[in-house]
């Protein structure tokens, strides 16, 4: 296979590529609202994730078929691409009027699966750095209140760190290289387990492990 596909399937299957700078509140996307979301914007976010998921298997699916001896058809891995892309800038703009109109989806107030499927979007909003850090702001907030997973700040921590040009903190994002997994450089990588551990993470080797697993890279 074509090394920048290589690459581009990477950056699709393992991630986009220190925490974000504070913002005043007045900068805020949206304030601070302690409504619950309704049931409509629930239902809509939902299958907002679910369109992201949809979209993302049907790459994985492409991309094994092709590790597997199947041709590569790179036009139609490209049209791929561009559903995806498409299906995160669509889901990204929508998430932000939701925001802006009913508030941040604190667990407490939308429910764990609204929370978790603002998170998916979040997460694969590459193309808004801004907005990344702007939730990931919120979402350490949500930490410290325990509303709010070590694991889902540590991978967007990592993200937006990336997207500036820095060395990832807690070694989740990874990328292929002639068929093996390697991760991208991490800073003071001595330490990364004790990181990891406080934000209630396995220990990375297991991690990796379990990445593999997930994408049927174990020899």
């Amino acid at each position: 296979m074509d090394r920048a596909i290589v690459g581009l399937i990477t950056l699709l299957l393992f991630g986009c590529t220190e925490s974000p700078d504070r913002r005043d509140s007045s900068s805020s996307l949206a304030s601070r609202k302690v409504a619950p979301w309704d049931s409509a914007v629930v239902h809509e976010v939902l299958r907002m994730a679910e369109m992201d998921q949809e979209v993302r298997e049907r790459i994985i699916s492409f991309v094994q078929a092709v590790q597997a001896g199947a041709e590569m058809d790179t036009a139609v891995f490209k049209g791929l691409v561009a559903s995806q892309d498409s299906v995160d800038e669509a889901n990204t703009a929508r998430l932000k009027m939701i925001i802006a109109e009913h508030g941040w989806p604190s667990k407490a107030h939308v429910g764990m699966d609204a929370a978790g499927a603002a998170f998916i979007i979040v997460q694969h909003a590459g193309h808004d750095l801004a907005f990344q850090k702007e939730y990931l702001a919120f979402l350490e907030e949500e930490y410290r209140k325990g509303q709010a997973s070590g694991e889902a700040v540590a991978l967007l921590t990592d993200r937006t760190r990336q997207k500036e040009g820095k060395l990832q903190l807690y070694g989740t994002q990874m990328r292929l290289e002639d068929g093996e997994l390697v991760l991208d450089p991490i800073e003071d990588e001595g330490r990364v387990d004790e990181r990891r551990a406080a934000l209630g993470m396995i220990p990375l080797a297991e991690y990796i492990v379990e990445v593999k697993m997930r994408y049927g890279l174990m020899q």
